[in-house]
């Protein structure tokens, strides 16, 4: 699939299919027009089923001209990677997709593209992957597996900073914490010790932006949480606020300002994030039509909010800001066939040359296997 040549305006926005077969969702914001193009074959598959949400993610790395720009995106049981040339083509590398195991549902990819992290849900194991660019063609190979101490149920990961003293944060939801894990330069691969961990009660989410901030799921409860890291990836947790529901998957914009939770409901909440990384609330959603989980969301570039609404195939986008977060500045549904799109989401400035919010990038929680994630509303029909 390849796209138009991009003006400054576009924005590509990305999402996985919640299908069988699955399918990358794409399309560009152009600032006031979301357009979807032909979905990408992922080659792999989630169950599939009506209100059946199995929790995905999907990632961009935006590379300089003239490198490779790569996607990510998971599968029940597998990983995707796709490259995306300077005409904008996306295409899966050979060998994709990449078996993994069961609940394969977080992604992070380091700040240069050059390394994929992958934990895998219910374990501690953090599955590794080397991406190149040689000649315009972008290539994967596995680097190894890491067996992560201290965490387990492994839900999110997001890596920050990059070359030696980069460190790989990851939420653990059965020992309800969240640590970072320094990085081998040379290896890509993360040590198997935390810096630190902090205490959240059924982590479910980890972002952080440029600055250190962050914002974490507590996944137990209705509230969003506060963090910090610093160079030697240490955590201090600042706050808590209010979220519209129990705390699901998060975004922060690239320069810290705001930032944003899911929820297990039909709503989610923006905040303002401070110089201490202290968050306030700005405000909270619930004006999604119909009966979706919004639980994906990202920022672009020009700090505007990207929110996937599953189970309804739809997409929003909000420009909040410290007045509140106001109407969205378009509603699209998306052009896959089946109504339980989409999973996972990520948007990428087509314009500029780096990733917005890659290597300070959100990934997902996951289901126990075989069970719905979420209670569920009585099924619709496609």
């Amino acid at each position: 699939m390849t796209l138009s040549p991009a003006k400054a305006q576009d924005v590509l926005v990305l999402a996985g299919a919640n299908d069988n077969p699955n399918t990358l969702i794409n399309g560009v914001f152009d600032g006031s027009t979301l357009t979807f193009n032909p979905e990408v074959p992922s080659g792999g598959s989630t169950p599939g089923q009506t209100n059946y949400l199995y929790y995905a993610q999907v990632r961009a790395y935006r590379s300089p001209a003239p490198g490779c720009s790569r996607i990510a995106q998971t599968n029940d049981g597998s990983v995707t990677i796709y490259g995306m040339d300077a005409a904008n083509a996306i295409a899966p590398v050979a060998g994709s997709p990449f078996a993994t195991g069961p609940d394969t549902e977080a992604l992070a990819w380091s700040p240069d593209g050059g390394a994929l992290y992958v934990p895998l849900y219910g374990t501690s194991t953090v599955f590794v992957y080397t991406v190149t660019c040689t000649g315009g063609v972008v290539s994967a190979a596995a680097a190894g597996t890491v067996s992560v101490t201290g965490m387990s149920s492994l839900v999110d990961a997001w890596v920050v900073g990059s070359g030696t003293g980069s460190h790989l944060c990851l939420a653990g939801r059965s020992t309800g914490n969240v640590g970072c894990f320094a990085i081998d330069a040379a290896t890509r691969l993360p040590t198997t010790t935390p810096v630190n961990t902090v205490t959240v009660a059924n982590a479910r989410s980890v972002r952080f932006a440029s600055n250190g901030c962050g914002i974490l799921a507590i996944g137990s409860a209705a509230l969003s949480q506060g963090v910090r890291i610093d160079a030697q990836g240490f955590l201090t947790l600042t706050n808590t606020a209010p979220s519209a529901a129990s705390a699901r998957f998060g975004a922060i914009s690239a320069d810290g300002t705001l930032a944003a939770m899911g929820t297990s409901s039909a709503g989610f909440s923006v905040y303002a994030v401070d110089s201490s990384c202290g968050l306030s609330l700005v405000g909270t959603d619930l004006t999604a039509p119909g009966d979706p989980f919004v639980l994906y969301m990202d920022f672009d570039s020009r700090n505007r909010l990207y929110v996937a609404d599953s189970l309804e195939n739809r997409i929003r986008i909000f420009a909040p800001g410290a007045a509140g977060i106001g109407p969205a500045i378009a509603s699209v549904m998306t052009n896959h066939p089946r109504a339980q799109a989409p999973a996972g989401l990520d948007v990428v400035d087509l314009a500029v040359d780096a990733l917005f919010a890659d290597g300070f990038e959100p990934a997902s929680s996951a289901p126990f296997r075989g069970r719905l994630p979420e209670p569920l509303p009585a099924p619709r029909a496609n």
